[in-house]
């Protein structure tokens, strides 16, 4: 059941790219599709998977094997919008180079197959902003997503987060485990509105001021533009994103804390 749910979290963020791209009209009809498939088969196996054992081994055994399938149909809309395809390019290569994107946008490693043979503003609003919610997906980790929204996984619930979300101390958050979930992605997205607030305000246009907020709030690293914040040429975008990346790579148990006692402890901690 957690793998199911997470695949209806990445569908939703295709979903979410789809709209995106009917802006521009450009690769709407790909990702559409591929929000489709990614959905009918999160829901399949969200309905048909029993629950099993939650010993500490099936526990990182569902974490690793969500991430797993979420890359492998995350690069589905890479694939069929033919963002990586081009003449002469062997299909293998063309899917080696769609898992690769997945998997460094799921895994917020930030590296990417994108370049002066592929520049990234070549393609359509809806993959871009779809590149950056994988990271952004993947920042806070997408298994924490489901413990929100499954209250039955109940203790379980507990050795997933810690498999999975950045920082730690989690069982000392809150009683709950699905409101200790609750209260890291919701520390999660407004930290991430108020870094695109602070783009904006820094002098860098909208689609691309919540499309850096989102690889910015998961210090994965992704960018809408082959230069990178380096296009900007700006000190006032680099000194918010300096401060925000420094932000996003601290414990979100120790934000969760400053939000709830408003002390500021990040300094006396050991991480």
């Amino acid at each position: 059941s957690v793998g199911g749910m997470a695949l209806l979290f990445v569908a939703l963020g295709m979903g979410a790219a789809t709209l995106v791209a009917l802006v521009d009209g450009a690769d709407a009809p790909a990702l559409a599709t591929a929000t489709g498939v990614t959905a009918l088969i999160g829901a399949t196996l969200f309905h048909v998977a029993k629950p099993g054992s939650r010993d500490v081994a099936t526990i990182f055994s569902a974490v690793g094997t969500t991430w797993v399938a979420a890359s492998v149909l995350g690069a589905l809309p890479y694939l069929l919008a033919g963002t990586f395809a081009a003449a002469g390019r062997p299909w293998i290569v063309v899917l080696a180079d769609a898992l690769f994107e997945s998997v460094s946008g799921f895994s917020c490693t930030g590296s990417t197959v994108f370049g002066a043979h592929n520049p990234i503003e070549s393609h359509g609003s809806g993959v871009l902003i779809y590149r950056q919610l994988t990271q952004w997906a993947g920042g806070m980790g997408i298994v924490v997503l489901v413990v929100m929204v499954l209250p039955s996984l109940r203790s379980s619930g507990l050795g997933l987060i810690d498999a999975e979300a950045p920082g730690v101390g989690v069982d000392r958050i809150t009683p709950r485990i699905s409101t200790t979930a609750l209260r890291f992605w919701g520390i999660y997205a407004g930290f991430t509105v108020v870094v695109a607030i602070g783009l904006l305000g820094a002098g860098m246009g909208p689609f691309d001021a919540v499309a850096h907020a989102l690889s910015t709030a998961s210090t994965g690293g992704f960018s809408t533009r082959s230069a990178s914040i380096g296009h900007w040429d700006s000190l006032s975008i680099e000194l918010v994103l300096v401060m925000a990346m420094l932000a996003g790579g601290s414990s979100f148990a120790l934000h969760s804390q400053l939000v709830r006692t408003r002390k500021f402890r990040h300094h006396r901690d050991p991480e």
